[in-house]
């Protein structure tokens, strides 16, 4: 993202990117939203949802990945949850069961997590909840230009809408890539 852009996002929100001047052996926010222009929409109206959670939520991590927006964090609604499990390996199956455990209503909640993503039930995560709507809807709205896109099905993963799709894999764009006719096209 640009720094004009960005910067806009850590004035608005100075208590979602507090580790933002952090060095990176503590937080990788100190290298920014590592992600294009056209989600900066996307992440505002995330952040504004974001903001207004008590106890707050300090951003750890914003990227593009596999063509659609990360954010990891912590704090939040769900601070002061401890989580005790152990590992259920069946192929194809639940990966990992975990039994979280309140700290004061010693409440007990199932995770399953599959594909690396976990959901919890009983789903009570209100900082979780925004974080999946903002990842999901990023897999619609190009990178690039904010207009509506789709990711692509093989390369390098992106979520482009076709005007961005076809100047990114142009001839002119893959020559100053140094990709010749000989190379495969992504």
């Amino acid at each position: 993202m640009d720094k004009i852009l960005q910067d806009a996002l850590i004035k608005d929100f100075p208590v979602l990117f507090q580790d933002v001047n952090k060095p990176m052996t503590q937080t990788c926010m100190c290298w920014g939203c590592s992600c294009s222009r056209g989600w900066e929409p996307l992440l505002r109206r995330t952040f504004e949802k974001l903001a207004v959670l008590q106890p707050p939520v300090i951003l750890d991590q914003v990227k593009e990945k596999f063509g659609g927006l990360r954010i990891y964090y912590h704090g939040g609604p769900l601070h002061k949850r401890r989580w005790f499990g152990f590992a259920l390996f069946v192929p194809g199956l639940i990966r990992s069961v975990y039994w979280r455990v309140k700290y004061r209503s010693f409440g007990f909640g199932i995770c399953f997590v599959q594909a690396n993503r976990a959901t919890y039930w009983p789903h009570d995560d209100p900082a979780q909840d925004i974080v999946d709507a903002a990842e999901r809807e990023s897999f619609t709205i190009c990178e690039a230009c904010g207009q509506p896109g789709t990711p692509n099905e093989e390369g390098w993963i992106s979520t482009l809408c076709p005007e961005c799709r076809k100047n990114k894999y142009s001839d002119e764009n893959m020559l100053l890539r140094g990709v010749t006719n000989d190379t495969p096209k992504p």
